[in-house]
């Protein structure tokens, strides 16, 4: 048997950790992919509404597709973008093409 110490072999293979983006991969591949959905007509009517009545300062939860995944966080509505076509949620930016629900009786976070 060879005399290397278990951490010694463990050593070898450090180096395949510093690849660019190696942990993002690993990380990717091991989270659910979920198919994007497509809303029908009366999902779509209902959403569109909802879209009309947010207001800045609204309260709200929101799901939408992101990076292979549905997510839904809650904020505030700090910003509306008609022309770009994006809600800022707490700041942050939400493509209104992904959204698929709006949820306006979420509780503060």
């Amino acid at each position: 048997m060879s005399g290397m110490s278990r951490a010694d072999r463990a050593k070898q293979f450090m180096p395949f950790a510093a690849l660019k983006g190696f942990e993002e991969a690993i990380e990717k591949a091991g989270k659910r992919v979920c198919e994007r959905v497509i809303l029908g007509e009366d999902a779509q009517a209902e959403l569109d509404a909802a879209l009309r009545e947010l207001r800045l300062g609204d309260q709200v939860c929101i799901t939408f597709y992101q990076d292979t995944e549905y997510v839904s966080p809650s904020g505030r509505v700090t910003g509306i973008d008609g022309i770009n076509r994006r809600i800022f949620l707490s700041g942050k930016p939400i493509p209104i093409d992904d959204i698929t629900a709006i949820d306006p009786n979420a509780s503060p976070v």
